[in-house]
């Protein structure tokens, strides 16, 4: 099975970081995620993260979208973005607490009721009129969320899925099952409606950080964009079922005489494309049973819807 995380030795984290922090102490790796290698270390009593990729670009997201909503939401401060020879390292202050995917599921259930109030303040935050990633470099606008959803997978010659219809053909992904996938993710992502909200991109419960008793951030925003918000309902329910917090946003919303249209319709939309995701993943990494249970989760969809 394919690593896809930065390798890089202990030692050279510390001494790239040391490098531009002399006082930086503690230093611990912490095995989360699957393209960035991540460390923590103390500094004047105080905690940091640095993560480590060869490409920057998610790197100056994150930092977009802190400098954007850091005042309304609970998001790690990006201090800086560092290069060595080609590869790039974000540090950024930690949060306090530690991952929800860590707790018991007992804890998960009453956290995940904490995390509406989160999800809820972000999908007041309406400030885009087009969909699309939230990206310093570029501005590749979309007109609906159904074209945001067909953009994520156009074969392109660059990028982490270059080329990734090869797949097809010299690996295990298998082209009826994932256009059985597709093709419904299109017919049901016409159901969202025509201005976007903001979406974190890779929202599940790694990526949420609690201290015991509420949540306290949400970390990780390299995959943000403007979108469907129940995209982030979806890619926590994919990873985490049994928490059934699909259920429960509906109900959240229902109490307070909000309605949320074609709930069913764009949940399976967004569910679908991120097992269709999921499968390209696992099929690029030749992890053959990450692979099985995606494909097995995203027939069960399609029985489903």
């Amino acid at each position: 099975m394919k690593s896809f995380k930065k390798d890089v030795s202990d030692q050279w984290v510390r001494t790239i970081v040391k490098e531009h922090y002399p006082k930086a102490e503690q230093f611990k790796r912490i095995d989360i995620g699957e393209l960035s290698r991540v460390d923590q270390f103390m500094m004047k009593e105080k905690a940091y993260v640095a993560h480590i990729r060869d490409y920057s670009e998610s790197f100056y997201k994150a930092r977009v979208v802190y400098e954007r909503y850091g005042t309304r939401l609970p998001i790690p401060k990006v201090v800086a973005i560092h290069e060595y020879e080609g590869t790039y390292v974000m540090v950024s202050e930690k949060l306090n607490g530690g991952p929800v995917s860590a707790y018991p599921e007992l804890e998960q259930a009453d956290l995940s009721s904490n995390l509406i109030t989160i999800l809820e303040s972000m999908i007041t935050i309406r400030d885009n009129d087009a969909f699309g990633w939230i990206n310093p470099s570029k501005n590749v606008r979309y007109q609906t969320w159904q074209e945001m959803l067909e953009s994520l997978f156009v074969e392109e010659s660059k990028g982490f899925f270059a080329n990734w219809r090869t797949m097809f053909i010299e690996g295990v992904l298998e082209k009826e099952v994932f256009e059985a996938g597709y093709d419904k993710m299109l017919k049901l992502a016409s159901y969202a409606p025509m201005r976007p909200f903001l979406v974190h991109g890779d929202f599940h419960l790694g990526n949420v950080l609690a201290d015991g008793t509420s949540v306290t951030g949400i970390v990780d925003w390299e995959m943000a964009m403007h979108g469907d918000f129940l995209y982030d309902v979806a890619n926590l329910h994919l990873w985490s079922p049994s928490l059934d917090f699909p259920t429960k946003v509906k109900r959240h919303f229902e109490e307070r005489s909000i309605d949320i249209p074609y709930f069913r319709e764009r949940l399976y939309a967004n569910l679908l494309c991120r097992s269709l995701n999921g499968l390209r993943f696992y099929a690029k990494q030749e992890n053959h049973d990450g692979y099985n249970l995606m494909k097995n989760t995203l027939m069960k969809q399609l029985d489903e819807v």
